[in-house]
């Protein structure tokens, strides 16, 4: 493994106050961020509050303004069932927070919410909004707002109920799905998907549709997130966090095709031996990944845990959940956490139906 030194800075007196000081700031911030977030506009299309339990909606569900603008466009190419306006393409369907939108989710109630099991009620409404249309290798930061037949495409915030966002391409793999950057409008979403299909995208798209310029667009939106996105996260969207005086983030010290090879042999491996000596490998980096949150790098934790999270095999839940819940709750992301909890929690993840308004068996 590549040697390097456990810490970056000395730790002094001093050292420990000003990391301390920095954590507190941190959270502060991504706080303030989320309930910048919170007064925005939430599922109200059918002039019902989409509430959970606790009595009103979960961040996760803070419905962006393109979201709300692509929906009203759907609502013209279909008033009866927006949702199913684009269906000519790959059979797709607007879902998740769509079926906010639609008022299809206000219709639930405590009654009609799928119950795993006796030993799983604290899955109150909020958790089971949280968990609507969230596919096994949904990173929290992600929310699946298209399926087709080739895959999905979702919404990536870096943090909860933010404004900004980004549309990623999943297609339909179990372990590490090739997670592509599309752009930052469902326009795009729409765009990718009919070139996928080989179909013409100007059926589809809001007139005047200049496809040409929407693409242009697509391309210079991935530009932008590129410079933004820090480290090699095995996914097309990468990572963001602050950094301030090269505080916030430090990269993993071995590549990514290291990383993922050994994540692999992990899971595919019969030989117990091969498999506890890479495990041991594996404990080393997260040990860095814990020095750098005690340094305030929480980036690198959250970098680590994207790897382990999207592997998707139950020898790694646990180690993933440890790793990306202490990296949400040190950024402040709690809604990310509160989404993880719900997600990780026993036969939840890897469940057969992904809509919770259907039965279902956990598995």
């Amino acid at each position: 493994m590549t040697t390097r030194r456990a810490s970056k800075r000395p730790a002094t007196k001093e050292t420990n106050s000003h990391t301390k000081a920095v954590k507190k700031a941190t959270v502060a911030k991504e706080n303030e961020r989320s309930e910048q977030g919170n007064a925005g506009v939430f599922c109200d299309a059918t002039n019902r509050s989409c509430v959970g339990g606790s009595g009103d909606v979960p961040a996760s569900l803070h419905v962006p303004q393109f979201l709300i603008d692509f929906f009203a466009h759907a609502k013209c190419l279909c008033r009866d069932d927006p949702c199913a306006s684009f269906g000519k393409l790959a059979s797709c369907r607007l879902v998740g927070l769509f079926d906010a939108l639609s008022g299809r989710l206000c219709e639930m109630d405590e009654r009609e919410l799928y119950k795993p099991s006796a030993s799983c009620s604290h899955y109150d409404s909020d958790n089971q909004l949280r968990l609507h249309y969230r596919y096994a290798t949904d990173l929290p930061e992600m929310q699946t707002v298209i399926v087709c037949n080739i895959g999905r495409y979702c919404l990536w915030r870096d943090v909860p109920n933010s404004e900004e966002g980004w549309i990623v391409y999943v297609p339909n793999d179990d372990r590490f799905p090739k997670i592509e950057l599309i752009g930052n409008c469902m326009e795009h979403a729409i765009v990718h998907l009919a070139g996928k299909s080989d179909m013409d995208p100007r059926e589809f798209l809001p007139e005047p549709a200049d496809v040409a310029a929407v693409k242009q667009q697509m391309k210079s939106a991935c530009a932008l997130r590129n410079k933004k996105k820090l480290g090699k996260a095995p996914n097309g969207a990468g990572i963001w966090v602050e950094v301030v005086n090269d505080v916030g983030y430090r990269p993993i010290s071995e590549d990514a095709a290291k990383i993922r090879k050994t994540l692999d042999l992990i899971c595919d491996t019969d030989d117990n031996s091969l498999r506890q000596k890479k495990m041991q490998w594996l404990m080393e980096i997260v040990t860095f990944a814990q020095i750098a949150n005690d340094e305030c790098d929480f980036g690198m934790g959250l970098e680590l845990g994207h790897w382990l999270f999207l592997a998707n095999h139950q020898l790694l839940d646990k180690v993933a959940y440890r790793v990306l819940s202490t990296a949400y709750t040190l950024l402040g992301r709690v809604e990310y956490k509160k989404v993880l909890d719900a997600q990780m929690a026993p036969g939840i993840r890897r469940r057969s139906e992904v809509d919770m308004r259907k039965e279902n068996t956990v598995s």
